[in-house]
């Protein structure tokens, strides 16, 4: 009898407990960024004060995710794998930035992490826009910080490996480029590997986000979704009537070795 309420103490913590404080957390902090009395910069200010890590708010339509996003640091760039907004100690983790991108707008490319969460928290929701149809309904990614404000457009989603077991190794985690052409190549590349085509044009003076989080395909597999600045410019509107399923992306040669096909020419 011990062992049984034991077990079921872990079980309800585990499947239950943990999921219900992490939500409710979140929640206390959408109650201050959705305040309407607060100007934009007052929102992230305002939760700066929960914890001065705080640097912006992500939210994309048709899913759960809506966080706040936190910066990590070079000296503990994992801490917030395993720590929540408020730096407390928690298996969902938070979504953060990776510690190599300026968080003065300066970046290039802003990549940011969050777990792929068995109950849907998190970036758990990054692996709908696999699917042509949930992305033209959901094809813009809000993410604001407290110095800018602004929407981005999906032009990739793909599937890449971390272990060089797999294959060659994509380094898409590149915050920084040479020049404009160096990377406008980066951009061809994350395009040949996308799952869909979006007929989004990139130029070298945009600026990119990538958001990473955990596949389970193969060993260690990642979910990554690249979305391009809207241009100050230009409408936030997408004509998803252009866009389709791509025939023959490229995927890492453990993904052929596992489920056949072979890569574009």
């Amino acid at each position: 009898m011990i062992v049984l309420v034991t077990s079921l103490g872990i079980l309800f913590k585990l499947l239950i407990w943990d999921s219900y404080f992490s939500s409710k957390t979140n929640d206390q902090a959408k109650e201050i960024y959705y305040n309407n009395d607060l100007k934009q910069e007052e929102k992230i200010s305002s939760l700066e004060q929960l914890n001065t890590d705080i640097c912006g708010w992500i939210h994309i339509s048709g899913t759960r995710i809506d966080y706040p996003v936190l910066k990590a640091t070079k000296d503990d760039p994992e801490f917030y794998l395993s720590h929540n907004h408020k730096g407390e100690k928690s298996k969902y983790g938070s979504i953060f930035i990776d510690p190599n991108c300026s968080l003065e707008g300066t970046s290039k490319n802003t990549i940011i992490y969050g777990h792929h969460m068995a109950d849907g928290q998190m970036f758990a929701d990054l692996m709908k826009f696999s699917d042509v149809e949930f992305y033209k309904q959901n094809p813009i990614i809000d993410f604001n910080t407290s110095r800018t404000k602004g929407q981005w457009k999906i032009i990739s989603v793909f599937k890449t490996n971390t272990l060089s077991s797999q294959g060659e190794v994509f380094n898409y985690v590149i915050p920084d480029f040479k020049s404009g052409e160096e990377f406008l190549k980066y951009v061809e590349e994350v395009k040949k590997r996308s799952l869909i085509t979006t007929n989004i044009d990139v130029n070298k003076n945009d600026k990119l986000i990538t958001l990473s989080t955990c596949s389970y395909e193969l060993e260690s597999f990642r979910t990554v979704v690249v979305a391009r600045k809207v241009r100050s410019d230009e409408s936030s509107s997408i004509n998803v009537s252009l866009v389709s399923k791509a025939p023959n992306p490229l995927m890492p040669k453990g993904w052929y070795d596992r489920y056949g096909g072979s890569p574009p020419e």
